[in-house]
């Protein structure tokens, strides 16, 4: 399939890339080229979770004594070294740690609860998890796996596992209204569990004993 047209992205963009793996970075030092400078600026950026915000091109620059297309080349440059590392050595990235960030969606509007913890299992979408101790802040204790995310930066794998207090069942029910266009996303987000399932009974005919 031919890849569409689309425009390439910016410099400060493939730098913020890079800085997301900064232990394989750093492995591309003293290999004789001249962009170890620029190696050590991203090394030096701030970690993707911070509120602190990469430096600015022109810093950048400043602080290199190179010009804009210098440092635009350097940075191509760098970028296409490390993918061709990346695809030729398969022991160079390796993710070491990895931390579990619980979602949970109460039954209601207001109770909201994000975590972060270590377990041995991952859930499955779908499956059933209980947690009694977030039960005073969540109004609920027994929850469904909505989906999992995962995201890989420097050297640590982040597992974001959503809970929702709706069945599965629901779920499915609620992905269909909306690709049927009976169900927005808007609504949705203001709707409550039990706003939800009366929602759905009308729109589908259906009643309490057939879920």
């Amino acid at each position: 399939m031919k890849r569409p047209n689309y425009s390439l992205p910016k410099t400060i963009d493939f730098l913020s890339c890079l800085s997301d793996a900064k232990p394989t970075l750093a492995t591309l030092k003293n290999r004789g080229k001249t962009y170890d400078s620029l190696i050590d600026e991203v090394l030096a950026f701030p970690d993707p979770d911070s509120e602190e915000k990469p430096p600015k091109l022109k810093v950048l620059e400043s602080k290199l004594k190179i010009s804009p297309p210098t440092l635009k080349k350097w940075t191509q440059e760098l970028y296409t070294d490390f993918i061709a590392l990346i695809e030729s050595e398969s022991a160079v990235m390796s993710f070491q740690t990895t931390r579990v960030c619980f979602r949970a969606k109460g039954r209601y509007e207001d109770t909201f609860l994000c975590f972060y913890c270590r377990i041995p299992h991952i859930p499955r979408v779908g499956e059933q998890v209980t947690i009694p101790f977030i039960y005073p802040t969540t109004a609920e204790a027994n929850f469904y796996v909505e989906y999992i995310e995962h995201s890989y930066k420097d050297n640590e794998v982040e597992i974001i596992i959503g809970l929702t207090t709706i069945r599965p069942f629901f779920t499915r029910l609620i992905e269909r209204a909306r690709n049927e266009g009976r169900l927005l996303w808007d609504e949705y987000q203001k709707m409550s569990e039990v706003e939800l399932e009366e929602f759905l009974r009308k729109e589908y005919r259906m009643f309490k004993r057939d879920w």
